[in-house]
């Protein structure tokens, strides 16, 4: 036999000050994240004086062997060169200002690494504007291309196939602090990844 069982309901309503608060930080947790995983990255030397500098980049074709599986890797870092009143195209779609095969701006210390990853059926450009802003301010970036997630290649099978992003990032940062040329300028305990 069940025994009825008299509840007693209370107003547990929380002042709407908490719940905006509560609702903006969720909102924003992943940006937030970026922004204190960055801070813990800071470059050493070239920030120091507050001088934006010019962004450089250059496109890898890399190939991970083991999965036969392309790569197409976008690297942004800080340049040398005079910055000019420039504008480019990335992908007939993103504006930038970054110079291509741009001189790279020698360093006294290795430099953060920020590895990208786009969004479904997107572009290793997509955070082309984020890319560059990091790069101007002393970081190395990195943007892989996810083979057959792209908007210019693509297939339903690939879009489910989520575990291959975090694989293909992994195969660039293992790729570039391996290379003797890009190695020489990451820091390895400063790598983030959005």
């Amino acid at each position: 036999m069940l025994a009825e069982v008299e509840v007693e309901m209370r107003d547990l309503s929380l002042p709407s000050e908490f719940l905006k608060y509560m609702l903006w930080f969720t909102s924003n947790t992943p940006v937030l994240l970026l922004v204190f995983m960055l801070l813990g990255c800071v470059p050493d030397d070239d920030i120091s004086n507050h001088r934006t500098l010019a962004a450089g980049y250059i496109e890898l074709d890399l190939l991970d062997a083991k999965r036969d599986r392309p790569v197409i890797t976008k690297i942004w870092y800080p340049s040398a060169a005079e910055e000019k009143d420039l504008s480019i195209t990335y992908d007939l779609a993103f504006k930038g200002r970054a110079i291509k095969a741009a001189q790279y701006l020698a360093s006294a210390s290795p430099r953060p690494l920020v590895v990208l990853s786009h969004g479904d059926r997107g572009s290793n450009v997509d955070q082309s504007w984020l890319a560059e802003s990091l790069a101007a301010n002393g970081y190395i970036v990195a943007a892989a291309a996810h083979w057959m997630n792209t908007w210019k290649n693509n297939t339903p099978e690939a879009t489910l196939r989520v575990w291959e992003r975090a694989k293909d990032l992994q195969f660039v940062l293992t790729t570039l602090l391996n290379n003797d040329v890009w190695g020489a300028r990451i820091d390895p305990s400063k790598v983030a990844a959005a």
